[in-house]
This record gives C-alpha cells, structure tokens and sequence, in this order.
C-alpha cells in the first residue's frame, strides 16, 4: 500500500520454507514482474545469514526491512524516511515508532517496543550509558521500521555476527559507526509476536545469556564502548544475583550456557566466569541473610 513519488522494489528472500510460501510468492512474482525479485533458498540457511546474504543484493539507494510475520501501517512510511534522509545526508539510518501485537499470550503490552522512550536522535556516543534511562543497551529501534543507505550492507561486519542472537543489534552498531539514527515520532508498523517469533517467546534466562553474549562481543569489538559496557555487565551481574532461581530454572541456565559453548567458544569462558561470580554473590547474599535471622 506503499505511496511514493519514487521507484521502490520488492526482494522476497524465502529460506527454503516447507508450507506453501513458495507458491504465494511466485503468484505475486508473476503478477508483478518488474517490481518483485525472489531468492528461493534450496538449503535452509537460518534466519540471520538468510537476511544478511539477502541485504548483500539490494542495489538501490536505500534499503528497508520487513520480515514475514511484521507489517506496516502508514501508506506514507517509505515516503517520509526516504526525504528525511535525502535532506539529511548524515543520518544513516531512519525510523519510526512501531506497537507491538502479542498473539502468544506472553503479557507484552503494545507500547512495550515502540521506541518512544528513546531519544529522537540517536547517536553512537548515547549507546550504552547506564546512567540515561533513554539509553538503548541493544538496537535502539525496531527493525520493522529501518530504512537506511544501502550502501552500509558493503560494509563488513564482524566475524562473530552470526554467532550471537540478533543479527539486528549488530547491524545497529555498525550504521551507527557512519551516521546518526534518526526516529520520526509516529506509529507506522506493527510487530507481530507469535508461538514462532524468533525472540519474544524465549524464556527470560535464553534471553538474559543472549544479552550477555551480544554485550561482550561488542565490549571486545568495539572499544569506545568498553569502559559503558563494563558497568553495564556489573550491573547486570549484581541485577541476576537477586533472581531466585530452582532446579528447573538452574537447568534452563545450565542448557542454554551448554548452547553458547557450542555456538561460540571463544567467548563463552567470559560469559561462564560472570555467571559464576553471579551465584557466587547470590550464595553470600543468602548466607548473609540467614546468618541475620538466626
């Protein structure tokens, strides 16, 4: 329903889906031949090094990203990023509020994600500033409402990228190496949350290892950030030592460390060692209280 004064296409990336993808596809491939590409996957690649190899292709200007389950809803959306960063050669990347639809019951708010309590323009040096409350710790901005100059997917990323959860927060730290992100302050998408959206229905300790992860990674890539990430990892150590955890959740931990291991050792020994000075100030912290009571 896009409206624009501009030519835009359409690159359908499918990951060798097994329902009937294919078939829709290829009936709005025919039906519009010049503005829709396809990449049929014939091995299945994953969802993060499907979509990066897809941005490799895109030849146009800019570059906007939609995945399946997500929608957008302002026909004027395309319109308003792409002038926004015609007149602003410095912004890298533009985007925009979204609300989140929660259809698998996870107690998500629709406001939960929608970028309004961060800054309008967001720069590399806001990133990971414990003492902002309006500081993104990840991407600052849904990747529904990304449109950014194409020409930062040439660039290449870091060789862990495929290794940590969140393709789009890397990505995010890189663009915001070559400009500024700038949000217009209107809801134009929605983010669909369902039984097999990738991140929203993981548990909350798959989630907080994941953070961890992405966090040292970019400690250790990006040394700007070191000294913020630094606290950031302090607190959120001191943050899980107050989490009650038992044996089932223990095990979820224990699992989910044995994946990380697995997906990427190099880093893994930095993650094992905070959890365990976690536990560790969990177990005096306890100790300490019982020795009060008694």
């Amino acid at each position: 329903m896009q409206v624009t004064t501009f030519k835009f296409k359409i690159i359908i990336c499918d990951d060798c889906s097994s329902d009937n993808t294919q078939n829709i596809i290829k009936r709005y491939k025919k039906n519009f031949p010049d503005r829709i590409s396809l990449i049929l996957r014939k091995k299945n690649l994953g969802y993060q090094k499907s979509i990066l190899y897809a941005l490799k292709d895109c030849d146009t200007k800019y570059t906007a990203i939609l995945e399946g389950d997500d929608f957008w809803t302002d026909s004027n959306k395309l319109q308003k990023q792409v002038t926004y960063l015609e007149q602003n050669p410095d912004c890298s990347l533009c985007t925009h509020w979204i609300q989140a639809k929660d259809e698998a019951s996870q107690g998500i708010s629709k406001n939960r994600f929608s970028g309004k309590n961060k800054p309008t323009s967001l720069t590399s040096n806001l990133m990971f500033d414990l003492s902002n409350p309006r500081s993104p710790m990840a991407t600052g901005h849904h990747i529904l409402s990304w449109v950014f100059r194409s020409k930062l997917m040439k660039l290449k990323p870091p060789s862990w990228i495929f290794r940590v959860k969140g393709l789009d927060d890397v990505l995010f730290i890189l663009m915001l190496e070559h400009g500024y992100c700038y949000c217009i302050p209107k809801t134009m998408g929605t983010y669909r949350i369902n039984s097999k959206s990738s991140w929203a229905p993981l548990n909350q300790f798959a989630k907080e290892i994941s953070h961890l992860h992405y966090l040292i990674r970019v400690k250790k890539s990006f040394r700007q950030y070191s000294k913020k990430i630094r606290k950031v990892l302090h607190h959120k150590a001191h943050r899980l030592s107050f989490m009650e955890f038992n044996t089932k959740q223990s095990s979820a931990i224990v699992l989910e460390v044995v994946k990380l291991v697995k997906r990427d050792p190099y880093i893994s020994l930095s993650i094992i060692l905070l959890l365990i000075k976690t536990c560790a100030h969990s177990i005096s912290r306890k100790i300490f209280l019982s020795d009060s009571k008694t």
